[in-house]
């Protein structure tokens, strides 16, 4: 598993999160995590081009201020940009 950037604390790897996903075309994509109740917690990326295929993701359970979140359902949304 890659090591969570320099510019965040570092949230215990026992915590993270693995998602798949499956692209059916090349494209700009950005990522984003959702609580259950709609609200956004963490953009993982933003126009970043990606292949198609299928592809995993890591998150590290971090939000935008790198606070872990707490337990619950969350839902990882790729958007094609």
């Amino acid at each position: 598993m890659p090591a969570p950037p320099a510019t965040r604390p570092a949230i215990p790897r026992e915590h993270w999160v693995r998602f798949k996903t499956e692209l059916p075309l090349d494209a700009a994509t950005s990522a984003v995590v959702y609580a259950s109740d709609g609200r956004m917690v963490r953009t993982l990326w933003e126009s970043h081009p990606a292949k198609a295929g299928v592809s995993e993701i890591v998150w590290d359970t971090g939000d935008d201020a790198g606070r872990r979140v707490p337990a619950g359902k969350y839902e990882l949304r790729i958007l094609q940009n």
